[in-house]
């Protein structure tokens, strides 16, 4: 008795017979089966020939000549994807990682009836990974619809690569691999490109770079207040010949004509500039999280900016953060890089990802189009163990009235002095006469400490503005951050405004001490321990955070190395960062250099220090006669 036929047509074997559960529970065991609710139907891939022909003895089919001349062969079990009116069909036998993988598809649903996937066309990325991954069978008719997707794809992975072939003419250092892979993927994007690395990999270096590749000027850079400066001193490091300008007010009529190669203002003030400002080749929004409020001044200002720009000018927002709470705040970045489109619009963005839903599918679009994402851990192998970053503030102005004073009267008394001991030595020679004063305030260091004590007191008072948004944006960003300061009153600042108390001081008891880095350690909600640079910069393990923040500095580098070492300690896998917060002007900067220019001697003579005491009286009495010599050229 005939029980049914199986046909070979477009190799695909075709089973019919009439209904029987028996016969249909049979043909789930065939590799690749799938229903065809069209032509009523089952199809299997001729791979599956020998359970086919099982299932022919067993329930009495006919075989074609076709299929009777088919070679035995292992039967393909990989998934098999296709176009099938609108959708993708995804078909593969059950397995639980890969139902798991094709749940995460856009739009994606079980067919009881085909007893298969399916998943929605403008899918195709998420697809195409889906079936690299798998190695899947792509049929002719999705591979129509994939094939741009490989090239999404190759930018996916682009957006998380570690090292990139790159070289860019004239750029004013050299690029670690990560960077170079961040600046390649920019330079082949079609469009605008948020650099989104972790705090500390270098987001400003690889924008210059970008600047410096297509030349792109003029451009304008808007940052934080307390940024410009940095921004100043590293593009004179990296764009060498490009000239800058730093715009500190709000009069727009007063900007340079013919304008500078780059550009640097504030968010507070854009809104003054963004109209008048000559047409920029490129603009880089830094800490672009903060036009995540569409409504807002700065966020309108902005837009303004980008939409005055040539369609193929470079535009670049950098952030660590570019999504602090929800989707949404991204959609405003988007629209100055001029991507929002490739997400359907604004209103398309909302529907489809502000709920929260669909989070994995959004990552993926980000990075196949505008999207550099890597975190430290990503590129530890680029990273030295420990690495020293500065960060130059403007000082507050009523506060640097008071430093200038302080410090006109301690430079004019050191002045004095030393015009006072270059007469009493008798020397005759300008040179002997320099070496004479020079002896004598370095001999009497400890006696002017407490005034120098007091300046670094008032330069670090001018930068509490600076420290709060560095600190909060640092905080956004997730990670665990050491503060160390001297004064006792930067450390309770720190400690009332961002870690709820949890400080090391000179006071703090032992059980106490003992119990903040507990709980700094333990508590995922504790993202900030705030330290006096003395009380806490030895004996203790702080191995949460891979980033120190010194708002003060030691008098040594060896102050500074034993500190940062609280982070740096066994136990502790990431790279550490320790920044370093200058105020412009002062002798934050002066003492800064002083001890970089210390570490470069100790390093290549000892990797340490013997002698810390003698060595502070060092840098102490530099600082001195820096001073001395300042006072002595005003004069």
């Amino acid at each position: 008795m005939n029980g049914g036929t199986i046909t070979l047509k477009d190799d695909r074997l075709i089973f019919r017979f009439d209904y029987d559960p028996h016969k249909v529970g049979a043909m789930r065991e065939v590799p690749g089966r799938a229903w065809n609710p069209e032509s009523k139907v089952w199809t299997a891939p001729v791979t599956s020939i020998r359970a086919a022909r099982k299932f022919a003895d067993t329930y009495h089919l006919d075989l074609s000549v076709e299929v009777v001349m088919l070679d035995d062969c292992e039967p393909d079990t990989r998934p098999r994807v296709d176009v099938i009116g609108s959708k993708f069909t995804l078909r593969f036998d059950y397995d639980r990682d890969l139902n798991a993988q094709v749940r995460d598809l856009p739009g994606a649903k079980w067919s009881r009836a085909s007893r298969s996937w399916t998943a929605d066309l403008d899918a195709s990325v998420e697809v195409a990974q889906f079936a690299l991954a798998t190695n899947a069978v792509i049929e002719t008719t999705a591979g129509y619809f994939l094939a741009d997707a490989v090239d999404a794809l190759t930018r996916i992975e682009a957006s998380a690569a570690s090292d990139a072939d790159l070289t860019i003419e004239g750029l004013g250092g050299e690029l670690l691999p990560f960077q170079r892979a961040g600046v390649s993927y920019v330079l082949k994007a079609d469009g605008g490109v948020m650099i989104g690395d972790q705090m500390g990999l270098g987001k400003t270096v690889q924008a210059l770079a970008t600047l410096a590749a297509f030349d792109a000027r003029p451009a304008v850079v808007v940052c934080p207040a307390s940024l410009k400066l940095n921004w100043q001193r590293e593009a004179q490091t990296w764009l060498p010949g490009w000239s800058t300008h730093v715009i500190t007010g709000t009069r727009a009529g007063q900007h340079r004509n013919p304008p500078a190669d780059l550009t640097i203002l504030n968010y507070d003030i854009l809104d003054t500039w963004a109209d008048v400002l000559p047409k920029p080749a490129a603009a880089i929004l830094d800490e672009s999280h903060y036009v995540k409020n569409g409504t807002t001044i700065r966020t309108r200002a902005a837009i303004r900016l980008s939409d005055r720009m040539d369609p193929n000018g470079v535009r670049l927002c950098l952030t660590g953060t570019p999504i602090v709470n929800a989707p949404g705040e991204i959609v405003t970045q988007l629209r100055f890089l001029h991507r929002i489109d490739d997400f359907g619009g604004v209103a398309e963005f909302k529907r489809r990802y502000q709920s929260g839903r669909n989070l994995p599918e959004l990552n993926r679009r980000l990075r196949a189009s505008c999207l550099v994402r890597r975190r430290k851990d990503d590129v530890l192998t680029d990273l030295p163990p420990k690495r020293w970053s500065q960060i130059l503030v403007d000082g507050d102005s009523a506060e640097m009235r008071e430093y200038r004073k302080a410090e006109k009267d301690i430079v004019s008394f050191l002045a004095d002095r030393a015009r006072k001991v270059a007469m009493e030595s008798g020397a005759t020679t300008e040179a002997a006469q320099q070496a004479a004063w020079e002896a004598i305030l370095r001999a009497e260091a400890a006696e002017h400490l407490v005034a120098i004590s007091a300046l670094k007191r008032l330069a670090a008072r001018a930068k509490i503005g600076a420290v709060r948004q560095w600190v909060q944006d640092f905080t956004d960003t997730g990670s665990k951050l050491v503060v160390f300061a001297h004064h006792r009153e930067l450390v309770d600042l720190v400690a009332t405004e961002f870690t709820n108390d949890c400080s090391i001081t000179g006071t703090t008891t032992l059980d106490n001490r003992q119990q903040a880095v507990d709980r700094f350690q333990n508590d995922p909600d504790t993202q900030v321990i705030a330290c006096s640079l003395k009380a806490a910069g030895v004996g203790l393990t702080l191995t949460a955070a891979s980033d120190v923040l010194f708002i003060e500095q030691g008098w040594t580098p060896a102050d500074m190395d034993q500190a940062a070492d609280r982070c740096h300690r066994i136990g502790q896998t990431d790279s550490v960062t320790a920044w370093t917060m200058i105020t412009s002007d002062t002798i934050d900067e002066d003492i800064a250099n002083l001890i970089a220019a210390k570490r470069v001697i100790v390093d290549a003579v000892t990797d340490g220090t013997s002698d810390d005491e003698d060595e502070s009286k060092s840098i102490l009495g530099d600082l001195l006669v820096k001073l001395t010599e300042r006072g002595l050229h005003a004069g």
